[in-house]
């Protein structure tokens, strides 16, 4: 990596305030393919802090089984379909997960039975106030520790953190008290509330659209704002239908292809935080020339993916068992940007210490 212009650094400081957000480096940088872009390095203050000893046994835990992992190739991997998981028996690291050491099943089975759908994200995000959809209604005391301090959950959270942050400043910037946001694969939507609430904090709102096909997580991020009773903010959760069971009108669902043919410069910010990452590359290239489009110049295009450098990217793969990722890297993201058009100059990649996801912003000009 070489820095060819102006490197921002910020000192050494306190231990951050949960939820904080805090530029480490920011530099105009090349990748190995010659692409320049933004790099930005980030703290993220996150509630597995609050127990840093407790954090590093588990970092050491997971990394021991990641060893393993990587020792023993053969092992099988946890498969997961239809709500039905299945642990290799031969897999010491997902047998450490999901159950006990007497053999009978940990309540993480009833957590991976919902991947690979948002719901199944919505307790690693809100912790204690999470999860009441699990049997007993909430995490149990062993469950709540992973939530709390393996990287994926760390990860996860900082990228929703960070996507939060970007949101109030892409607002600051653009001098737009009432912003229009397209979100596509937003499942629960548990990112897009807590950014609802980092803006009206700012004294903002925000107009969302939803472009999911799971009406079952759009169903629970439905109940998720009715409990938070936003003042300013709308939700657009697209098609709904009469539920004849209950009775009660409900989200449908719909493909994020619909988002295709919302007007052209009609949103301050397009994001899939959560989607692009089970997007296939000729997918991903559509979808960033298509809904680039969609963005008013000054507003962004935010997109996830999980990083191949990650930390402990086999227990994730092959013992948590999440399907259907692409991970990839800043060039590989960067090429991707490069096939669809668009100057990789307007790209921003931010990184949290965690090391699970980069946050890439396309800025539209």
């Amino acid at each position: 990596m070489t820095v060819v212009d102006e490197q921002l650094k910020t000192p050494e400081s306190s231990p951050l305030r949960v939820g904080e957000v805090q530029v480490v480096t920011q530099e105009i940088a090349h990748d190995r393919k010659g692409h320049e872009y933004t790099l930005r390095r980030l703290k993220v203050g996150d509630e597995s802090d609050l127990n840093p000893h407790l954090r590093d046994i588990f970092r050491e835990e997971g990394n021991q089984l990641e060893q393993a992992l990587r020792h023993n190739p053969h092992w099988g991997s946890t498969e997961i379909k239809e709500g039905v998981v299945s642990v290799a028996t031969d897999n010491k690291a997902a047998h450490w997960l999901y159950y006990n050491p007497d053999g009978t099943p940990t309540q993480l089975l009833d957590w991976a039975a919902k991947f690979p759908t948002a719901i199944a994200l919505e307790p690693l995000q809100r912790l204690e106030q999470g999860g009441h959809w699990l049997p007993g209604g909430g995490p149990d005391d062993r469950s709540l520790e992973l939530y709390t301090y393996m990287s994926d959950a760390i990860g996860l959270r900082s990228r929703a953190r960070i996507y939060s942050k970007r949101l109030v400043e892409i607002a600051e910037e653009t001098h737009v008290s009432d912003m229009n946001i397209i979100s596509l694969g937003s499942g629960a939507s548990v990112p897009n509330i807590q950014a609802t609430q980092a803006l009206e904090k700012d004294n903002r709102s925000v107009h969302w659209k939803f472009f999911d096909f799971d009406p079952e997580a759009l169903k629970f991020a439905q109940k998720l704002v009715d409990e938070k009773g936003f003042d300013y903010s709308t939700f657009d959760y697209g098609p709904e239908w009469i539920n004849p069971k209950t009775g009660v009108v409900e989200p449908k669902g719909q493909n994020y292809l619909r988002a295709f043919g919302e007007q052209d410069e009609s949103a301050d910010v397009v994001d899939a935080l959560g989607l692009w990452e089970y997007l296939k590359p000729n997918e991903a290239i559509r979808f960033a020339q298509t809904l680039i489009k969609k963005v008013k110049p000054g507003g962004s295009l935010i997109v996830s993916n999980m990083l191949p450098s990650r930390p402990q990217r086999e227990l994730n793969q092959r013992a948590v068992g999440w399907p259907g990722l692409y991970l990839r890297s800043d060039t590989d993201l960067l090429d991707i940007v490069k096939a669809a058009g668009i100057d990789t100059k307007q790209v921003t990649m931010s990184h949290a210490e965690d090391g699970v996801y980069v946050v890439m912003e396309i800025k539209k000009q």
